[in-house]
C-alpha cells in the first residue's frame, strides 16, 4: 500500500491570503482503493456494471500513477499521453482524489451529484454547482468542487480540493 500527500486549506479564506501556505497530511490508498473509487465515479448510482466498464474505469485512473519511494507519482504513460487523453484522465483524477479525501480525511461514505435525483438541492441563482455534495456520520454536510489541471510545460498533474461547510 503506498501513501498519498494531501495538501489543502482549513477555509478559503486562508487560500486567499497565502496561497503558498498549505497544511499536509499523508494517508495510505491502495491499488484496489483506487480501482473502487474509480469505479463508483464512473458508474454514478448505477446498480449492475459490466466487467468491461469496471475495467475502463480502474484503468484510467491507474495508468495515471506509479509507485516510487513509498508514494503514488505521474508515470510515464500520463506524463507523455496526448494532451486530449491527459484532460479526460486529470478530471477523472481529480474526481477520484475527490473521493478518496472525502472517504479517507472526512468519513463520506457516501457523495452525491447536485442533480443526483435522490438528493434535492436549490441553486442559488449566480451561484456555481459543487461538483459532489457529501453526508458524514454526524450528518454534516459538504459541497466538494473538483479541479484536475495539466501543467504541460512541467509535464506533472494537480489536482484540488476545495471544501465548503
Amino acid at each position: 500500500m503506498e501513501s498519498v500527500n494531501y495538501e489543502y486549506f482549513d477555509s478559503e479564506n486562508d487560500y486567499s491570503k497565502n496561497p503558498n501556505a498549505t497544511k499536509h497530511r499523508s494517508f495510505n490508498v491502495s491499488r484496489g482503493d483506487f480501482s473502487k473509487y474509480a469505479i463508483l465515479n464512473g458508474f454514478c448510482g448505477k446498480k449492475l456494471i459490466s466487467r468491461d466498464a469496471r475495467k475502463f474505469y480502474s484503468s484510467m485512473c491507474r495508468m495515471a500513477v506509479k509507485k516510487e519511494k513509498g508514494f503514488y507519482v505521474i508515470s510515464d504513460e500520463y506524463e507523455f499521453a496526448e494532451t486530449s487523453y491527459k484532460n479526460v484522465i486529470s478530471f477523472a483524477m481529480g474526481m477520484l482524489a475527490t473521493r478518496i479525501i472525502a472517504n479517507e480525511i472526512y468519513n463520506i461514505n457516501k457523495l452525491y451529484h447536485f442533480t443526483d435525483k435522490s438528493f434535492k438541492g436549490t441553486l442559488v441563482n449566480g451561484k456555481m454547482a459543487p461538483d459532489w455534495i457529501g453526508v458524514d456520520g454526524q450528518k454534516k454536510y459538504f459541497y466538494l468542487k473538483v479541479r484536475g489541471l495539466v501543467i504541460r510545460m512541467l509535464g506533472k498533474r494537480q489536482s484540488s480540493m476545495q471544501k465548503y461547510n
